[in-house]
């Protein structure tokens, strides 16, 4: 069950996660290192075969040594030529799995994400880590290793003599089971020190994250005490972990040496009064064969706890694409074609409860409607479920076009939702408006700019539309950074535009010239506010209260 699951992460990992460039390089480096492996496997036998000459003729001998050296050589170009392209491959699949995973919690449904940032760059950074560790040791150590092994077990059979090569195709087996006998016990602590790491890294988030919080409680013990506990418990998993690896490899070690003592005995059995030269460069022959294949077995082992605790570490992020969302399938209906939104005993879902009591209103095409409540009532869950991002406990929403009626997800595009967040990126002010659509053209986006006077705060500071804007716009006030979020919803014409709170931070004059802007914007299309003060001088056709 086990191995299936590691099959199964593997080929996911590989489907999904690395692109056509990162398999070719995986390719070539796995190509690359079995070349060397398997020159390094024929060495020895070279070795052999010109102390057996060297006797017999000078030169010859010399020939074979100088072929000795030239395959040493072209083994170590080979070696480097893997070492590069596994050095491109990890550097390669780096950026794979940071695409991702960055696409994944894109598509990541939002009602149900469990994942915080701490804990998604944990993911990755573990994740990276992993596939570095599934090339440097599944592809260009353990694959060429057991192509190099059954090429030596053919030259001991066929060179050497049968026994010998009978003897350590059994010791290598030995290897392989005691290797195998270990495995589930120390996947299982693998899997248990892997989450004993991730809970440090999210005691170091969540200080990062609240520590203004902690700073006035004065809570630093408390939140230390829960970090000393989770290192405490990381040490006694090191220690069992280590404890595990300590005693295998003195198996292996003690393994290894009985194995050597059985493969010169069996040789000794299976010659047939050979030259005190021949039976020198066959002995010789066999214990640099014996050291180049079954030597590696030791680091092999690591290898395979690396692997082991690279799969671990994948594991997460193969659920967080599993998890990931497709957008759904659309209709692509003219702009400006829907006639009215419908919201049939709507109850939002508000951290998987009901919000509210039941909502049931009608917004024909051309209105204005505010949606008002107490605080804390679950506006901004309805918004958000009109939006698609939350999926309602119980009632339907539909949209009427042209006497039909059509699920409100199958119009998902042409729904925009402008929340209450007024993040500001590390871009220009005309990129910040424009977010990737190049279909906005830029006089668009200069007029949405005058609409709602943010170019008065740049004649004011000596701007320009192509003044770079600093990440999350620190230098910026409340209220600019609310029209600057705001102008990307005017540069837009949906059918249907739902306004969290958008006259926060902003003065009652601008406000007031805020609405009017977006009622004239949205004369053919729906426009729904969601505020607690409706007050402002606006034409308002429809006043929704819930709660």
């Amino acid at each position: 069950m086990g191995n299936d699951n590691n099959i199964s992460i593997l080929r996911h990992t590989f489907k999904y996660l690395v692109s056509k460039c990162t398999k070719r390089y995986i390719k070539f480096a796995t190509m690359t290192a079995t070349l060397s492996t398997t020159l390094l496997t024929v060495q020895p036998f070279v070795l052999g075969v010109s102390v057996s000459n060297i006797g017999q003729s000078l030169s010859l001998g010399l020939f074979w040594i100088v072929m000795y050296i030239v395959i040493g050589l072209f083994a170590g170009a080979a070696n480097g030529a893997s070492a590069y392209l596994a050095l491109k491959s990890r550097e390669e699949i780096g950026s794979d799995i940071a695409r991702a995973t960055f696409l994944a919690t894109l598509n990541e449904p939002i009602n149900h994400s469990e994942t915080t940032a701490s804990d998604l760059l944990h993911l990755f950074n573990k994740g990276k880590e992993g596939c570095h560790a599934l090339i440097a040791d599944l592809f260009a150590t353990i694959v060429p290793y057991c192509i190099g092994l059954l090429l030596a077990l053919i030259l001991v059979s066929s060179r050497i003599n049968i026994l010998s090569g009978l003897a350590m195709a059994i010791i290598a087996c030995s290897f392989f089971a005691l290797n195998r006998s270990t495995a589930k016990q120390e996947q299982l602590s693998g899997r248990r020190l892997y989450a004993g790491f991730a809970n440090v890294n999210s005691d170091i988030g969540r200080a990062h994250e609240l520590k203004e919080l902690i700073r006035c409680f004065a809570a630093q013990n408390f939140v230390t005490t829960m970090l000393e506990k989770h290192l405490a418990y990381n040490h006694r998993r090191v220690s069992r972990h280590g404890s595990l690896y300590f005693w295998k490899h003195i198996k292996l070690e003690v393994l290894q040496w009985l194995g050597l003592f059985v493969v010169i005995y069996a040789f000794y059995l299976g010659m047939n009064n050979e030259s005190d030269v021949n039976r020198m460069g066959g002995v010789l022959t066999l214990v640099l064969s014996y050291f180049q294949i079954i030597g590696p077995i030791t680091a092999l082992s690591r290898a395979n706890d690396r692997i082991a605790q690279a799969l671990i570490a994948i594991s997460p992020i193969n659920e967080l694409l599993s998890k990931a969302v497709h957008p759904a399938q659309t209709i692509p209906f003219s702009r400006g074609s829907v006639d009215q939104l419908i919201l049939d005993k709507i109850r939002p879902r508000y951290t998987g409860h009901a919000s509210g009591s039941p909502v049931s209103f009608t917004v024909n095409k051309g209105e204005v409607a505010f949606v008002t409540g107490r605080s804390g009532i679950g506006k901004t869950t309805l918004a958000r479920t009109l939006a698609g991002f939350i999926t309602p406990l119980s009632g339907t929403i539909f949209v009427s076009m042209n006497g039909s009626n059509y699920p409100l997800e199958e119009f998902s595009t042409e729904v925009l939702y402008v929340p209450q967040t007024d993040y500001v990126f590390a871009a220009s002010l005309i990129d910040n408006v424009r977010l990737g659509a190049k279909d906005i053209s830029d006089s668009t986006i200069q007029c949405a700019i005058a609409d709602l006077q943010v170019d008065t705060v740049l004649k004011e500071r000596g701007l320009t539309y192509r003044s770079w804007v600093g990440d999350r716009g620190m230098n910026w006030s409340g209220g600019q950074r609310r029209r600057i979020a705001l102008c990307r919803a005017l540069v837009r014409k949906p059918s249907i535009m739902i306004l969290d709170e958008p006259t926060a931070s902003l003065d009652p004059s601008t406000a007031a010239h805020v609405l009017i802007k977006f009622r004239e914007h949205m004369r053919n299309g729906i426009l729904i506010i969601i505020t607690h003060d409706y007050t402002h001088g606006i034409a308002t056709d429809k006043i929704i209260k819930i709660g």
